[in-house]
């Protein structure tokens, strides 16, 4: 039976996390953040990638929570064999590493989402939730800025933009200021000042407006 918490009188799902890292610290940093979230709930602990891929399998969690390099199965050998197991666990790739071969090879290894060890607490918890909620390209400000040079050029910026970029893009669009956008995300400023340099250099604009202008062109608001 799935475990709910109320939040006033809306009821939403608790979301079920398996931690994969073969540093036992890291594991308890990560532990220790998630713990904080009410609505997310850390059911296993794997130290390689045999026993992340068995405990999907018994555990059936909602996200794998995943360092790239670890012993017995690499991460991008436990995305694929997920993905071809199509299992519905949703993989959030969390590693020290930001060399584009290795991020491009998980997310089309069926990761929703790539993101550094460095990144501020608020921004690993949206994370899981946003890939529990199916949201896929969930990656960090950073490495989206990365990201938008290894894209092809006649790719459009709706290949580029992921959907929390979208998403900070749309309510800038409906003239919302940063703190708003914050607030409405949950997310600190400085967050979505990020996100909001990530966009500027994806689509090639210099400024809130321009990047706009340039969605509008493409048609993306």
């Amino acid at each position: 039976m799935e475990e709910m918490i109320s939040r006033g009188d809306v009821e939403s799902k608790v979301t079920r996390v398996v931690l994969a890292d073969d540093h036992a610290v890291v594991r308890a940093g990560i532990r220790h953040l998630l713990r904080k979230a009410p609505d997310i709930t850390v059911v296993g602990e794997a130290i390689n990638g045999d026993e992340a891929l068995r405990m999907v399998e018994d555990l059936t969690p909602d996200v794998l929570l995943l360092d790239m390099e670890m012993p017995t199965v690499s991460g991008i050998e436990v995305a694929q064999k997920l993905q071809e197991a199509q299992s519905p666990v949703r993989i959030l790739v969390l590693s020290a590493y930001e060399d584009s071969q290795y991020i491009q090879a998980l997310l089309d290894s069926g990761a929703s989402g790539y993101l550094t060890k460095d990144e501020v607490p608020e921004i690993i918890v949206e994370a899981v939730r946003g890939v529990s909620r199916g949201e896929e390209g969930w990656v960090s400000p950073r490495i989206a800025q990365k990201m938008s040079f290894w894209i092809p050029s006649d790719e459009g910026p709706t290949k580029k933009l992921n959907q929390v970029e979208m998403r900070v893009l749309r309510l800038a669009a409906q003239n919302k200021e940063v703190r708003e956008i914050g607030g409405i995300l949950g997310i600190q400023e400085s967050t979505v000042d990020r996100y909001l340099q990530a966009i500027f250099s994806k689509l090639g604009a210099d400024n809130p407006a321009e990047a706009i202008e340039k969605a509008e062109e493409a048609g993306l608001l």
